[in-house]
This record gives C-alpha cells, sequence and structure tokens, in this order.
C-alpha cells in the first residue's frame, strides 16, 4: 500500500459555453492505494476522469442498515432503467431492506442516512464555503442511467457489486442531443443500449472513456462530464452499493446566472 496525497485540479469559472481558462490545485487527502498512479502535473490540462482504490466509508449488511438507520426516510425510484419519468416513493429504509430483494422494481437513490455520513471520510473537503452531500445508491443490480451531466464535481464510491462507466468531454454536448428534464437538468435522449444513428447522426461521433469499478474503488466524474452508468449486483450478497460525493467550490470567478447551475439533486443519477 502507497500513501499518497490526491491532488484533483478543479475548474473555476467553467460555463456550458466556455472551456475552462484557469484552474485551482487543492489537495483532498492522504489516500491509500494500491498501484494508482495518479496524475499530479499540467495545470494547463482540463480535469478529467480518474480512478483509484479508495475506502470511503463502510459498508453494513442489511441486518446492520436496519438495526442503525432503519426508521430514516429515503427516497425510492420504482424502476431500476432511468426515463426521468418514473415514480419516486418516500420509505422507511426498513421498508425498502424488506423488498428490494422480493422485486427488480425498487432503487433508493437517496441522501446518506444520518449517522452514516459521520463515518465517511470527506476527502478533505470540510472547508468553509464547500458545498458538498452524500448520495446513497442501493438496489440488487441491473440498474440503468440516462447519459447526462452534472453541475457539481463528483466522487463515486463502489461498496459491493460493480458499477460501468461510459464518460464523455463536455465538448461532446452537441452530439449528445441533450435535453431540458424539470427538476433534473439537462439528459440526453438518447437510448444508449441502441441508440438511433439515423435520428442521433453526431452521437456515433462520442469517443466515450470506459470505466468498471469493483468494490473498494472510486472514480473522481469533473463537473460537466458527460456520464451513463449501469450496475451489476455482488454474486454472493446481491446487492449492489455506491456512495457518492457531490461537491462544489464556488469562486467569485464562477457564474452566479447560469441557467444550468444547480443545487444537489437526491433522485439525480
Amino acid at each position: 500500500m502507497v500513501r499518497v496525497i490526491l491532488a484533483l485540479h478543479l475548474v473555476w469559472g467553467l460555463t456550458l459555453n466556455a472551456r475552462p481558462t484557469q484552474f485551482t490545485w487543492i489537495a483532498i487527502s492522504i489516500l491509500k492505494v494500491q498501484s494508482t498512479q495518479f496524475p499530479l502535473t499540467g495545470q494547463s490540462k482540463d480535469p478529467e476522469p480518474l480512478v483509484f482504490g479508495y475506502e470511503l466509508c463502510p459498508n453494513f449488511s442489511d441486518d446492520e442498515l436496519q438495526t442503525r438507520f432503519g426508521t430514516q426516510m429515503v427516497t425510492i425510484e420504482r424502476a431500476k432503467r432511468e426515463t426521468r419519468a418514473q415514480d419516486n416513493y418516500q420509505w422507511t429504509l426498513r421498508k425498502f431492506l424488506k423488498r428490494y430483494m422480493q422485486t427488480e422494481k425498487f432503487y433508493l437513490i437517496s441522501a446518506l442516512p444520518s449517522g452514516w455520513a459521520d463515518l465517511c471520510s470527506s476527502f478533505g473537503l470540510k472547508a468553509d464555503g464547500i458545498d458538498r452531500e452524500y448520495i446513497l445508491w442501493m438496489s440488487s443490480g441491473n440498474t440503468s442511467s440516462v447519459l447526462h451531466y452534472d453541475s457539481y464535481e463528483n466522487f463515486n464510491c463502489v461498496l459491493e457489486g460493480v458499477k460501468h462507466f461510459r464518460l464523455a468531454a463536455p465538448e461532446w454536448f452537441d452530439a449528445a442531443y441533450l435535453t431540458d428534464g424539470p427538476g433534473y437538468g439537462l439528459y440526453s435522449d438518447v437510448d444508449m443500449e441502441m441508440p438511433d444513428f439515423d435520428r442521433f447522426p453526431r452521437f456515433a461521433n462520442i469517443p466515450f472513456v470506459n470505466h468498471t469499478l469493483h468494490a473498494g474503488e472510486c472514480i473522481y466524474i469533473p463537473m460537466h462530464w458527460l456520464h451513463q452508468v449501469t450496475s451489476e449486483a455482488d454474486f454472493q450478497t446481491g446487492r449492489n452499493i455506491a456512495i457518492n460525493l457531490w461537491f462544489n467550490i464556488p469562486s467569485d470567478k464562477q457564474s452566479k446566472n447560469s441557467d444550468h447551475s444547480s443545487g444537489f439533486c437526491s433522485a439525480h443519477r
């Protein structure tokens, strides 16, 4: 195990209509990694996705989750294939844990239960003025998101099972055929599994980058990077669990009036 300081270059002043002109480097944390080599040079380069080994949060069995956090309310989607039109429910975590293995329909996407977040790493993001939120993603696997982007920086870490990420840089927005979804921000109308290139011809030109994450691995997704995520359950437990940390670093250089800026959304994949 090698201990290194992971420094990520974060965008100040990135908008949808312009490439970033200035970057700032911040030391995030001292990480335990195995063999990952971090690209810690090149401040003039745009931020890119980065995969690394790290234990963001402790994992718990279903029985432990029920005992510790079972009475807390969580947001449930009644669809594993995201359409941006699926129904959402507010259940206790206990109710979800009793039902999610009995049907293929339920997907927990919610703010991390109170008390669990206290046990997670903050990547050093505890300074005043840094907005951050932990989101829990839990299912019996076989989930699929639409292609979309987030208006904040993102660490996504797998605790159990496997997640597959397809990513593309913001310069490919036009080829992704983005549409506006109320309450969610922009996402693509293209079916990622069976894209219609006659209807969406530019989509074929997007040079997607693919990453597969297993338990104990994280990916840094820079703000505004397009991404689509699918999941597989752990073959022993039948569960897929991930926690992501969204964060923004406010700056005077960042547009405060951008139509595409948004706060954290606990039901956004």
